[in-house]
């Protein structure tokens, strides 16, 4: 019974960010808020760029994490 509730709180939850997030969608396009919006290029163009630009953000944000973990393991170690 407890899982069922666990499932149907998690299900709520997730469609509300879903729908939430095609609210947001929606609006951006509507606005034209968005680099992509301010230049005129093929679809392909658009989608390559967006995926390189969320791989860089990936990356930059993973190195922090690295470096951060890297710097609380030599914490506990004592090492400089």
């Amino acid at each position: 019974m407890v899982s069922i509730w666990f499932f149907s709180i998690s299900a709520l939850i997730n469609l509300v960010i879903g729908l939430w997030s095609v609210g947001v969608f929606v609006w951006i396009d509507a606005m034209q808020f968005g680099l992509l919006h301010w230049v005129e290029l093929p679809l392909w163009l658009e989608v390559l760029i967006a995926v390189m630009a969320l791989g860089f953000i990936w990356i930059i944000r993973y190195s922090f994490y690295v470096t951060s973990c890297q710097m609380a393991v030599e914490d506990a170690h004592g090492s400089s």
